[in-house]
């Protein structure tokens, strides 16, 4: 996750990459993982939030609101809400899609 838009996905045992997904229009700032790990969540420089399947490493939910960049995003403990914090000072309460 970084500068080149993407999130990688490497194998533990000898670091090879197993899959590269295109994370964002612009640049990434932060990432989430539900206590599960069935599901992640993303947010950048595009102001854009998405919500991706681990597994299958497909965006199913994207969300927009931001003025400017995400900085921040968490997913409650309940993991029913995501939390989004940008550089605009502004804090997004998202439910959770199913």
């Amino acid at each position: 996750m970084g500068s080149d838009r993407k999130v990688t996905y490497w194998e533990k045992y000898d670091g090879t990459t197993i899959r590269s997904i295109e994370g964002s229009q612009k640049e990434l700032n932060t990432l989430a993982i539900t206590k599960e790990g069935k599901h992640f969540v993303t947010g950048g420089q595009d102001g854009i939030l998405r919500v991706w399947n681990y597994d299958e490493g497909v965006c199913y939910f994207e969300g927009e609101g931001h003025s400017g960049s995400i900085i921040k995003v968490k997913i409650s403990p309940d993991q029913k809400t995501i939390i989004s914090v940008g550089n605009d000072g502004a804090l997004f309460f998202w439910e959770t899609p199913q």
